[in-house]
């Protein structure tokens, strides 16, 4: 599968990412003990192959016993079960040697120190994974195994832990939290998974990153011992000021989705205000619809709040989930359509939101698709779509990637080839002769399927709602035709149900551009106009007020 860079300046539908993994990695951790009393580094190597996952580690610590050296080797099965360990650790003229093998259903652990070998054989439980707390990397395979039984939030799945230096086991759990951490890796910003294993009375918290699985920090509080890979930095998370923010998980089709609630601070059970859900556009997007250093749903959140407007907004499951996603079940209704709804009723069951004054706003392709999911969630009082588009999706892309190229400076040769190459592609896909694994622009062939036989023009004739639509002049992605599109659709609709605006100086997430519009300004620091969420919480308040609209029935 392709990679696709999420929000790509060149491509609306920055639909999943996909790294194939290299055959061998290297990478570095700091290691920081309580007050500084240890300190140093540890490297590791690992190498897959069809036949086996071998990890290659080593630790030179300063310590207040002397310096440390650790050297470890763990061979590991291609599905991550446990085959045999090597250990060696020295300090000073002092050695010591640990070993485990697995020998059928058994396994044998023997420690070696001078002329003394004690040995002990134990039953192999269920998935058995090596404890070292000084060694960050004997928790990658965890990591890895868990990617392929991903957690939902709060759920947790029995583990059993070797502990060679201690001839012994433990029985342990991992549980995976719920965060909004994010952080830079090599310059790069990466949203994290948070996950605790708790192993007898010992708590580790580890940190991953989404979207290619690394683990980039372990943490024990007992200890206050860290060890963190290098080029790694947390970032510190959006305060909210305006309202008063708490943990909206809802459960949708099998899974937690993690997300927060933004209340005005005067929101309560019998002061109940009005609430909007934010669905995010294309691509693995967390609840702030991360671009940079930007957080365009953060800001929405903020201002709407400062006008006494609540707001849900969830990671999608391609963030939090991504490894849920096969060739089958990779679809349009699985990524926006379940979730948004689901989404849509659990905001209505709040304390301090009124059921009857719940709204949803949708960017980008979550735009394009609010029509659809107001009607299936029923419950939806008005729709605000930003920089939606009705066009069918292969002719955007054929348009953003012409347009893309010509700013890149590429012949006209070259774009018609890339283009032709396009059509060629989303041919088979539309005349199914693609194979649900072939995949397109980082997307499965299913995927675009769903997306390609959307009737989206006709959804938003149907929408029997309040509809607000927002378009920004210097979005390199969306243009004036489709808000054009859009608002011709619209026509028909009763006097008063449609309003629109056009910004002329904001670009594809509303943020103000100075000068000619080419991408990069999505990686330069700005925040949603005022003018754009003064303009959404106008209308909101305005819909509020007016009598009741007509929901299409949920089905």
């Amino acid at each position: 599968m392709k990679r696709l860079l999420l929000h790509s300046p060149f491509v609306l539908l920055c639909i999943f990412i996909a790294m194939a993994a290299a055959a061998q990695t290297t990478v570095t951790y700091r290691v920081n003990g309580r007050n500084g009393a240890i300190k140093g580094t540890e490297q590791d190597t690992i190498a897959k192959s069809d036949t086996q996952y071998k990890l290659i580690t080593t630790s030179d610590l300063d310590t207040p016993n002397g310096p440390l050296h650790l050297f470890t080797q763990v061979y590991y099965s291609p599905d991550l079960s446990f085959q045999r360990y090597v250990g060696k650790a020295s300090v000073g003229q002092d050695s010591q040697t640990l070993e485990a093998q697995r020998l059928e259903d058994n396994i044998v652990m023997t420690v070696r120190a001078g002329s003394q070998a004690p040995s002990r054989t134990v039953a192999a439980q269920a998935h058995p994974f090596l404890l070292d707390n000084a060694i960050v990397g004997h928790m990658q395979p965890l990591v890895d195994w868990l990617a392929k039984t991903p957690l939902a939030i709060g759920a947790a799945v029995p583990i059993q832990m070797l502990v060679p230096q201690r001839l012994a086991t433990v029985s342990a759990e991992v549980r995976r939290v719920d965060t909004r951490d994010s952080g830079t890796l090599d310059g790069a910003r990466v949203q994290l998974a948070e996950y605790t294993l708790q192993a007898g009375l010992l708590t580790e918290e580890l940190w991953v990153d989404t979207q290619q699985n690394r683990l980039l920090r372990l943490f024990v509080p007992s200890q206050d011992f860290e060890l963190i890979r290098d080029d790694f930095t947390f970032l510190p998370a959006p305060t909210a000021v305006n309202c008063v923010e708490r943990d909206g998980s809802f459960p949708s089709a099998g899974l937690v989705i993690p997300g927060t609630i933004c209340l005005p601070h005067d929101a309560s059970a019998t002061h109940k205000v009005p609430l909007v859900v934010l669905v995010a556009g294309s691509g693995p997007q967390n609840r702030d619809e991360e671009i940079g250093p930007n957080k365009p749903f953060f800001d929405i959140a903020e201002g709407l709040a400062a006008n006494g407007i609540a707001t849900l907004r969830f990671d999608k499951r391609t963030m939090a989930f991504p490894q849920w996603f096969t060739p089958q079940n990779t679809t349009v209704e699985n990524e926006f359509v379940l979730d948004s709804v689901n989404a849509l009723k659990f905001a209505a069951t709040l304390p301090e939101v009124d059921p009857n004054q719940v709204f949803l706003l949708g960017h980008s392709l979550g735009g394009s698709l609010a029509p659809a999911i107001a009607e299936r969630a029923g419950n939806v009082r008005g729709v605000v779509v930003l920089a939606g588009s009705i066009r069918p999706m292969d002719e955007l892309i054929y348009r953003q990637t012409s347009e893309a190229m010509q700013r890149a400076g590429k012949t006209q040769a070259e774009i018609d080839s890339t283009v032709a190459q396009l059509k060629a592609a989303f041919a088979s896909i539309r005349g199914g002769t693609a194979k649900d694994t072939d995949t397109l622009m980082g997307a499965v062939s299913g995927y675009w399927r769903d997306l390609l036989a959307r009737d989206l023009a006709g959804d938003y004739r149907k929408l029997a709602v309040p509809v607000l639509v927002l378009q920004g002049g210097k979005d390199i992605q969306i243009n004036r035709d489709d808000f054009d599109q859009i608002l011709q659709v619209l026509n028909g609709k009763p006097k008063g149900t449609v309003e629109s605006h056009y910004f002329p100086d904001l670009n594809h997430f509303f943020i103000p551009v100075v000068g000619t519009p080419t991408g990069a300004e999505y990686l330069q620091p700005g925040h949603v106009s005022q003018d754009v969420i003064k303009a959404i919480a106008d209308w909101v308040h305005a819909t509020d007020a007016a009598a009741p609209a007509p929901a299409a029935s949920p089905k």
